[in-house]
């Protein structure tokens, strides 16, 4: 598991969490509308972006307010941790298993959701294609 979350099952363990995430594999609410505000390089947004591609959200997707510091991902106390897990369509001729459960994480801070990984950063900063003419033309 990674550093980010055990941090976070350690707040829901000691309780300091306000708020369970939503484990599904179409996410909550609040994780569309997050995404539905992140503005993306493409035009619209992430969301829509996201549907462009035909990317498909995988189980246990969320979004938490950080309940202390997380210095491995640049969030401090009171920012939303906005994560999402995505099933990419494969590469031609790819191995379909190599593009699930891909992880997008952005770190909203004042309003301001800044790309934590390179996902995310390409669902918000690439411009078209994410991929190739053949492959994520979007």
């Amino acid at each position: 598991m990674t550093a980010i979350r055990w941090s976070w099952l350690l707040g829901i363990a000691l309780g300091f969490a306000a708020a369970a995430p939503a484990w599904a594999a179409s996410p909550g609410k609040d994780v569309k509308a997050s995404l539905g505000k992140i503005k993306s390089v493409a035009g619209g947004s992430v969301l829509s972006r996201i549907q462009a591609c035909g990317i498909k959200f995988a189980d246990g997707s969320y979004q938490e307010a950080a309940v202390s510091d997380i210095p491995d991902i640049g969030a401090h106390k009171g920012d939303v941790i906005l994560e999402i897990y995505i099933d990419v369509p494969p590469m031609p001729g790819g191995t379909a298993s190599a593009y699930r459960g891909i992880v997008a994480r952005w770190v909203i801070s004042k309003g301001v959701a800044r790309p934590n990984t390179r996902w995310a950063q390409w669902l918000q900063e690439k411009e078209i294609p994410i991929g190739s003419a053949d492959w994520m033309n979007c």
